[in-house]
């Protein structure tokens, strides 16, 4: 378990991903979306109502969620926070780096017999998904290059 060392109120103490996660989710869970103009963001509320998309500007979503070394759990995480990023009426969803494959060392072990077909099915499957929905999406995610890579 990775932990990090926080200043928590002049307070310095141990925390974990998944602990950090728990702490801060009802904070960090859902978007923070804000539309971009000439370089000046705007806060959106935590949870926007159905908007529909500027015409100008870059309305920009973010997504927090527990990530797990299931890249299926994690792609469904990914599938809801594209359509919901939508609804808000972003243009562009970021997700946490990565969301799709988890952490290794952290979530799962090792890359040692990971399931590298699943993880290009998803990623297909996502990217599909990012077209049907005309969204742009900054996708965090291990890749698999090629066996000495």
């Amino acid at each position: 378990m990775q932990t990090r060392n926080r200043d928590l109120g002049g307070k310095r103490t141990a925390v974990s991903r998944r602990t950090a996660l728990g702490i801060g989710s009802a904070a960090l869970a859902g978007f923070a979306a804000g539309v971009i103009r000439a370089g000046e963001a705007r806060e959106a509320s935590l949870f926007p109502p159905e908007a529909p998309r500027p015409a100008k500007g870059l309305r920009a979503a973010t997504c927090q969620f527990p990530v797990s070394a299931s890249v299926t759990e994690n792609a469904r995480h990914i599938r809801d926070s594209m359509r919901r990023a939508v609804k808000s009426g972003a243009h562009l969803l970021h997700t946490s780096e990565a969301s799709l494959s988890g952490y290794a060392g952290i979530d799962l072990p090792s890359l040692d017999g990971y399931d590298w077909e699943l993880l290009r099915c998803e990623t297909t499957a996502i990217r599909g998904l990012a077209k049907e929905l005309d969204l742009w999406l900054v996708l965090g995610s291990t890749h698999h290059l090629d066996a000495h890579t």
